[in-house]
């Protein structure tokens, strides 16, 4: 598949494509599932940037493989159902605008969601697998050329249908319940299968293809015991033969009902309990209600903090604007811009500086920025490869355990950018210098500076490579205060951008007074920071203006200069008890008259 997008968009920049004025993108999907295998490469612009909103042209292949399809297709959207889309993009087959050869629906496959692709794609022509091979570059790119004209037409005459009401406002994060007295995950897991159809009752019209699904198991012993993905549906249909072979009663064999195929990506050693999910959830009757009314609708915070409860800290991104960033950040909007920029041509950049100084928040803020989904981890001193990269883990079989090679987060990230290329992702690596770096990176070293190059895996069998995709960006924070700083060798510097953030310099230094000025509080806590860092020469250990942006500060002014700032203060004059003396809390308020 790979080699086959390579080669179009070979002919793309040979032949000069245009989608309006611009070079269309590609992107691409295997399209294997437990109930389908109908591959696709859809041709879009910014117009379109996702496969399943808006219309796309797209090149097809059956799932028989007897032939290719070359359509003009409406993605599936949030609060439509199929029968809406037929009806929607019916209105082409009559539109006398386009070329009655090429106004009709391929013919894809008996699946629903082969079906639900012929129901969205109203022009299309098709080649067998004779004519197929028939078929000259130059004849090729003729009728794409054409049909790059008729998708400009399509996107002017025929808008995409809007999501109306509180629809709209959902996340698309999910959780769904299964009772295991009815179905045996675990036992479908230790099969090796890692998917499963699922019915759902509400919600029906909305989930979509990628959706996150949090999976929670009733009874006894619940808890939520992984997080997947949706790869397929809703569509109506009875349960696959996998996820029907683990049922443990007759229950749902055979009931034709709407159904989502999930990919399971992740599944906890631990469950997170009930007891967590109470703390978090605010409607706590997700956790009651029976599992047909499944999915339940998460918030961005509710299925972040889930995230959270799994030590993963993976999240959606939904990508804000620049200037929004500027504005929510108070920091200048060209700053940012520069920074964005270093990310995007240098693809791994680390941020640098002494405590307090936003260096996590803005690493998560600029790939809100930048990416379409982001996870953050943290180094320390035990992190190893096996934790970062990947390694063998304990998996239980029945009575048993064995082992098993599980990707970490840099594969896992690395593998989804790379199934996505036309989507940016980012890593965020907390602490970068707490770890031990060579141990940790390994024969990342090489693929840091050689994206898509291809190396061997210590883990892999010989012959089996690792790439990291061009579209995965990697920032890193690093505390300056840190003594650990002296493990960052040369090879790690060589590899990275580094961008400085510390109190004294912009645009750090005027933060904390543009933060009071916009919360309408006093300056004079201001005054207090820059009184403490005129104390201290080393700018590597100057205290940072978080400890002082939050909303109740006026009330914990005291207490936070008492039990977070001076024990930094300490750390920082350790040998010199007259500055420490100078630098208590009343000391200082006497010292630039705070109220």
């Amino acid at each position: 598949m790979l080699q086959l997008v390579d080669e179009l968009e070979t002919l793309i920049l040979e032949s000069n494509l245009k989608i309006g004025s611009n070079q269309p993108k590609l992107g691409w999907s295997k399209g294997i599932t437990l109930d389908t295998n109908v591959p696709w490469i859809r041709f879009y612009d910014e117009r379109t940037p996702r496969p399943t909103e808006g219309w796309s042209l797209v090149l097809f292949a059956s799932q028989d493989a007897s032939s290719v399809s070359l359509g003009i297709g409406l993605g599936v959207y949030r609060g439509t159902k199929k029968r809406d889309t037929v009806k929607y993009t019916s209105a082409l087959l009559d539109d006398t605008a386009f070329p009655e050869s090429v106004r009709q629906r391929p013919k894809l496959g008996a699946t629903g969601i082969a079906s639900s692709y012929e129901a969205g794609t109203p022009i299309s022509i098709t080649w067998s697998e004779a004519q197929l091979a028939d078929l000259s570059d130059d004849a090729f790119i003729e009728e794409l050329k054409e049909f790059l004209g008729f998708f400009d037409d399509v996107l002017n005459r025929y808008p995409p249908m809007k999501l109306e009401g509180k629809v709209a406002q959902l996340s698309g994060n999910w959780l769904i319940q299964f009772n295991p007295a009815i179905w045996d995950f675990d036992a479908l897991l230790q099969a090796g299968f890692e998917q499963f159809s699922f019915k759902i009752g509400y919600y029906k019209d909305i989930v979509q293809e990628d959706d996150p699904i949090v999976i929670w198991r009733s009874g006894a012993r619940a808890g939520v015991v992984g997080i997947g993905r949706v790869v397929s549906g809703p569509e109506d249909r009875v349960a696959d033969d996998v996820t029907s072979s683990f049922y443990k009663v007759e229950a749902d064999r055979e009931e034709v009902t709407t159904r989502i195929q999930v990919q399971v990506e992740t599944v906890f050693e631990e469950p997170i309990p009930k007891s967590a999910l109470l703390e978090l959830l605010a409607r706590n009757n997700i956790l009651t209600a029976p599992q047909s009314t499944s999915p339940f609708p998460l918030t961005e915070d509710e299925f972040n903090g889930i995230m959270r409860l799994g030590g993963l800290q993976s999240v959606k991104s939904a990508k804000i604007g620049l200037d929004d960033l500027s504005r929510e950040l108070l920091l200048p909007q060209d700053w940012l811009e520069s920074v964005v920029n270093e990310i995007k041509a240098r693809r791994q950049v680390i941020f640098q500086g002494p405590p307090g100084t936003g260096k996590t928040f803005l690493a998560q803020s600029i790939a809100q920025h930048l990416a379409d989904g982001h996870a953050l981890i943290q180094f320390h001193p035990s992190y190893a490869y096996e934790d970062f990269v990947e390694g063998f883990r304990p998996v239980r079989h029945g009575d048993g355990f064995s082992f098993e090679l599980k990707p970490g987060p840099l594969v896992a990230i690395a593998n989804e950018a790379r199934s996505k290329p036309e989507q940016t992702f980012v890593l965020i690596i907390d602490e970068i210098n707490r770890g031990n770096l060579a141990k940790v990176f390994g024969e990342l070293y090489f693929l840091l500076e050689y994206r898509n190059e291809e190396a061997t895996m210590q883990y892999r069998t010989y012959g089996e490579t690792f790439t990291l995709p061009e579209n995965l960006l990697i920032i890193g924070t690093m505390n300056t205060a840190d003594r650990s700083i002296s493990s960052l060798d040369l090879a790690i510097r060589r590899r990275f951008s580094f961008v400085e953030l510390t109190p004294d310099r912009e645009p750090i230094s005027g933060l904390l007074s543009r933060w009071l000025q916009q919360n309408e509080m006093p300056q004079s806590i201001s005054k207090m920071l820059d009184y403490a860092n005129s104390m201290i020469q080393d700018s590597r250990v100057k205290l940072g203006p978080s400890y002082f942006m939050k909303s109740n500060i006026q009330e914990e002014l005291e207490k936070t200069w008492n039990f977070q700032v001076f024990p930094q203060l300490k750390e920082v004059f350790f040998d010199n008890e007259e500055v420490l003396d100078s630098l208590t809390f009343e000391a200082v308020v006497r010292a630039t008259g705070t109220p």
